[in-house]
């Protein structure tokens, strides 16, 4: 068992709790407030970020898997 302690929230103006048609969906990272702005230092060098996302609101009979 693990828990995970989350950095940030992403933020939207999605309503509807869904798995599809996130093409045009404009999200915002925004970071916990105990984390300092240094810690973001050289972020702009990378040309590819990974965020990893919890679906929290999805419940389990929802969720697609391949």
């Amino acid at each position: 068992m693990y828990t995970i302690n989350p950095i940030a929230v992403v933020d939207n103006q999605r309503t509807e709790i869904q798995d599809d048609n996130w093409g045009d969906v404009i999200s915002i990272i925004r970071l916990n407030e105990e984390l300092s702005k240094e810690s973001l230092k050289g972020i702009e060098e990378f040309s590819h970020l990974e965020i990893l996302f919890y679906f929290h609101k999805v419940s389990d009979d929802k969720i697609e898997r391949i």
